[in-house]
């Protein structure tokens, strides 16, 4: 994992490490815990969208997996610019996709190889985002359950409608994941292979933008996405380019 700013229009990358070591009190006493870098950088950003002022416009969470032919340095300026634009916290999952030096038809069948070679990667990137959620999640609502009870009164309906009322309160923004062209043949690969282990929630709406893949058989995966609310798929009828796949039919 890395962090990326933009500091005088020049980029700045820091690798984040595998592993931190923070101090921590228990029992009155203060001890050394390592803690897994990904895990501290996922509380950070959770602590930024939930810390966010009452008033003004809310900054959701974006994942997003880019498309075919997308160098490091393309990734970054695309992702920074739907940060700005839309003003989201954006995480960005990378897979090899620069054509491998190759050009034209060779290119994009490189790139397609690569796609497939990615699907265990992305597969973890998912399941990582979830156990941290719900870890994150639990930890908070059980908080919530403590200050509710601590209020005092006899643990019934209006008490649960107090915890409900809070717990909406506590994670006032949504998370949403957006699939660049050649990335949606990436997430298919995934959504069809036996290692796939997204079978919970995790997203509210799932944005496939201009999908570069077939149209057949396309329900076979399709309705295995996980979405709260909604999945857009976004298609360039008009589109020139000579990998065009024929648009989705029926509903």
């Amino acid at each position: 994992m890395v962090k990326v700013l933009k500091i005088d229009r020049k980029w700045r990358i820091d690798l984040l490490p595998d592993s931190v070591d923070r101090k921590v009190k228990v029992d009155g006493e203060t001890t050394t815990v390592t803690k897994r870098g990904s895990k501290v950088a996922a509380r950070t950003v959770f602590q930024r969208l939930t810390s966010q002022p009452k008033t003004g416009p809310k900054k959701d969470l974006l994942l997003s997996v880019h498309g075919f032919n997308n160098d490091v340095e393309a990734v970054v300026e695309r992702a920074w610019n739907l940060q700005r634009l839309y003003n989201l916290e954006v995480e960005t999952f990378s897979w090899p996709a620069n054509g491998g030096g190759a050009q034209g038809v060779a290119s994009y069948k490189s790139d397609k190889r690569d796609a497939r070679a990615s699907v265990g990667a992305l597969d973890r990137v998912l399941e990582k985002m979830r156990e941290y959620l719900q870890e994150i999640r639990t930890a908070r609502l059980n908080a919530l359950r403590t200050r509710v009870e601590e209020r005092g009164g006899e643990r019934g309906e209006a008490q649960d409608k107090m915890f409900a009322r809070l717990a909406q309160r506590d994670c006032p923004f949504r998370i949403n994941l957006m699939l660049q062209s050649m990335g949606n043949y990436l997430f298919k690969n995934l959504l069809s292979s036996s290692i796939f282990s997204g079978r919970e929630l995790t997203f509210d709406n799932v944005v496939m933008a201009a999908a570069d893949t077939n149209s057949e058989n396309h329900r076979e995966w399709v309705d295995r996405i996980q979405a709260r609310h909604r999945v857009y798929i976004t298609i360039n009828e008009r589109e020139s380019s000579p990998f065009l796949v024929k648009p989705l039919h029926g509903p």
